[in-house]
This record gives structure tokens, C-alpha cells and sequence, in this order.
């Protein structure tokens, strides 16, 4: 859903260049990729922009390239103006990618690489959520975050996942 909130405001911009960016759904490490930048995107229900963070080196910018941040609060909603995801993609379809094939087609394939399926389209109106307080955060030295570049010693082989939760109030 975080991808597919900021892959609709990246179509506005440019529909093509959007798509061919947007790397989460083919298990690339981070959620966009661009020529300078990558942009990890991250949404939340908690109070404030509080994020899990998956892997030690998520946080780490690309050799010579700069990283950022984009963090979603939500919450659930049945408001009238309230979005479904289903909503966001017939957005997306209707409004960025002006019934253009080729672009639609790469659009659900990239979809699919997030979990979607048309088949439960009725099932994802259901749920509907108000996005609210999008924030840009450049990943600097000054960013909450842990890598490698972090540990004064590698670590163990045998250690292969690592979880942990960053507050981006304040």
C-alpha cells in the first residue's frame, strides 16, 4: 500500500519514469530507484511516524546516491472522502495513466509483485483509510537509523534478519 501511495504521486509527475522506478515489488532493497536518489516509503497507524525498519542496511544509501524517506500516517476511516486501495489504483489507472496499455499492464504486474490480485478488488473497497501528514526525510548522519557502518566488527553469519523501530517525531 506505502508503494502504491507514493507511485500515484509519482505518475502525476511522470507516468513512465514512475513505473520503471518503483523496485519494491521486484524484492529490490529499497522502494524506488532513481538516477540520484532512492526513496524507502513507509507508512504507519501508530501515533506519530513511528516505522520498523527490515535489515540492517535499509537505511544505508547506495554508493553515490542519496537516500530518503518517505513517511504516511493513516488511519482507518469510513468517511465519504476516505481512500480504499482499490480506490488509489483506479486513481492511478484513470487519472496518470490515461488508458494507456502498456503502462497499465506494467502497473498490475508491478502490483502483483506486492501481494495484489484483482480477484479481491471488491474486498480492498472495503477497507478505507485517510492518509494523512506525508513527510520527506533526507537519510543523513543526523537520521535515526543502524548499519553495518555502525558495527565495529561484522556480524555473525548466522545472523540474518534484523528488525528495529525508529520515531521521526521531533
Amino acid at each position: 500500500r506505502n508503494g502504491t501511495l507514493s507511485a500515484e504521486k509519482l505518475c502525476e509527475i511522470n507516468p513512465v519514469y514512475a513505473l520503471s522506478s518503483w523496485k519494491g515489488p521486484l524484492k529490490e532493497k529499497y522502494d524506488f530507484i532513481f538516477s540520484d536518489w532512492v526513496f524507502e516509503v513507509k507508512g504507519t497507524r501508530k501515533e506519530g511516524h513511528i516505522h520498523t525498519i527490515n535489515g540492517l542496511d535499509q537505511l544505508k544509501p547506495p554508493s553515490g546516491k542519496y537516500l530518503a524517506l518517505i513517511s504516511f500516517l493513516g488511519t482507518k476511516s469510513d468517511d465519504s472522502v476516505s481512500k480504499s486501495l482499490q480506490d488509489l489504483i483506479g486513481d492511478i489507472e484513470a487519472k496518470s495513466l490515461n488508458g494507456k496499455a502498456d503502462l497499465i499492464e506494467q502497473f498490475y504486474k508491478l502490483l502483483t509483485g506486492c501481494g495484489y490480485s484483482r480477484i479481491y478488488k471488491e474486498e480492498y473497497r472495503k477497507v478505507k483509510f485517510d492518509i494523512y501528514d506525508g513527510k520527506f526525510f533526507t537519510v543523513n548522519e543526523y537520521f535515526p537509523k543502524l548499519t553495518s557502518d555502525y558495527l565495529k566488527q561484522p556480524l555473525n553469519s548466522r545472523v540474518f534478519e534484523i528488525q528495529y523501530t525508529i520515531d521521526l517525531e521531533g
